[in-house]
């Protein structure tokens, strides 16, 4: 009875702090807020699915075959998997996604027939990162609103055989220069963190490594700064009970209402409400 309790207990936290997948069905639409943890899957969907990723990943998956191979994907890269396209999945960490799932037969003639990953499409962004406010928030929202946001990354995704080809310069941000970002980020997060440091550890000049990082990445190097600064934020206020002046320090925010003011514009809550 007591393990029972406390069993719930802990499942409410979880639920509490947005560490399981928060899932609503708006119109013909279904949306599924997936948390930054380990995951493993295999299914083949009903219904076509784009997805986005806000953090950087790497497992092993496979698509409508049996080879499962090791992958790296992008922070702020769309994917979309195909009616009956079946998919294996598999990662130690996962990362925050979105999945949009696509009910009956809208948009059939808009979206792409094959099943891609990881496509940088820089006008998607601010769409999905409006589509993860709604869903964290919880406010009321007019269905035609969810509806509004999902028909753009429908009509992006149907020229996305036109985006697919990346410009010449964000060849430059190979995988193993983008992890190579993600971990000096992460070990310099707490101190002054420049992008003329970024660059220089890569031995490219700032202007350069500007550009190039833009066209990989579909965002600036200071706003994916920003975005991985809030990422960790957001992980440490819902699984520990560090002061919120603390983690504010910790994820190199000015102050604990700096970072207050730029978690509200990011996903439309406090940290104090997150927490």
């Amino acid at each position: 009875m007591h393990k029972s309790y406390e069993t719930e207990q802990s499942n409410r936290k979880l639920r509490r702090h947005n560490l399981v997948p928060q899932i609503m069905t708006v119109g013909d639409y279904e949306l599924s807020l997936l948390p930054p943890q380990k995951y493993d899957v295999n299914y083949i969907p009903s219904f076509p699915i784009i997805g986005f990723a806000f953090d950087s990943q790497e497992g092993m998956h496979g698509f409508a075959s049996d080879k499962i191979m090791p992958f790296r994907a992008r922070a702020n890269g769309v994917a979309f998997l195909p009616k009956g396209c079946e998919v294996t999945s598999k990662s130690q960490r996962g990362g925050e996604y979105l999945n949009i799932k696509i009910l009956g037969e809208k948009f059939s003639d808009q979206l792409p027939q094959n099943q891609f990953t990881d496509l940088i499409e820089p006008r998607a962004i601010p769409t999905a990162e409006c589509l993860r406010r709604m869903v964290i928030s919880r406010d009321v929202f007019d269905p035609l609103e969810y509806e509004e946001q999902i028909v753009k990354l429908c009509s992006f995704l149907s020229s996305s055989q036109e985006c697919v080809k990346e410009k010449s310069i964000g060849r430059w941000m190979t995988k193993r220069r983008l992890k190579c970002v993600d971990e000096f980020i992460e070990a310099k997060m707490s101190g002054t963190l420049k992008v003329k440091d970024l660059a220089g550890m890569l031995n490219l000049s700032e202007g350069f490594f500007n550009r190039s990082f833009k066209a990989a990445m579909g965002k600036t190097p200071h706003s994916y700064i920003l975005d991985r600064r809030m990422a960790k934020a957001r992980n440490l206020i819902i699984t520990t009970d560090q002061k919120l002046s603390d983690i504010a320090a910790i994820c190199g925010f000015a102050s604990q209402s700096h970072m207050t003011s730029k978690m509200k514009r990011s996903i439309g809550i406090t940290p104090g409400e997150l927490r």
